[in-house]
């Protein structure tokens, strides 16, 4: 916590030599190459959102859909809808029940909610419908 809480301040400053320093770590079990088990201060600073998340919200240009999981270990997933009608309810936003943060891009349903998401956007896929979402 001290080094991110010095890093911040050295960014704050604009000071960027150290950013590259690791500030997390996750217990990861060795082998798994898919899975980042350090964060440096600056993969976490670009994991986070901005100050003006809002501001970043009303400047998205492209068609744009939100999915989150419904047991997310890190939002609150009942909260993405209240945040996004707020300033574009143009933005649909799909809790994905019983998927966590990492579910979203490692299980298969929460993939193919994305996928079906999006019809004619990947060859071979054309189901029109609404994507049905499992939990796994």
């Amino acid at each position: 916590m001290e080094r991110i809480i010095g890093l911040s301040i050295f960014d704050f400053f604009g000071i960027h030599r150290f950013d590259g320093l690791p500030v997390l770590a996750f217990p990861v079990p060795t082998g798994i190459e898919s899975t980042t088990a350090t964060y440096s201060f600056r993969l976490q600073k670009n994991f986070e959102p901005h100050s003006d998340y809002k501001g970043d919200i009303r400047a998205i240009k492209k068609p744009a859909r939100v999915f989150v999981g419904g047991q997310d270990e890190l939002f609150l997933p009942e909260r993405f809808a209240e945040i996004f009608d707020g300033v574009r309810s143009d933005i649909p936003v799909t809790i994905v029940p019983g998927m966590g943060h990492t579910d979203m891009i490692t299980k298969p349903g929460p993939i193919a909610a994305v996928v079906d998401a999006f019809p004619g956007t990947w060859p071979g896929r054309h189901r029109a419908e609404p994507p049905t979402v499992r939990a796994e």
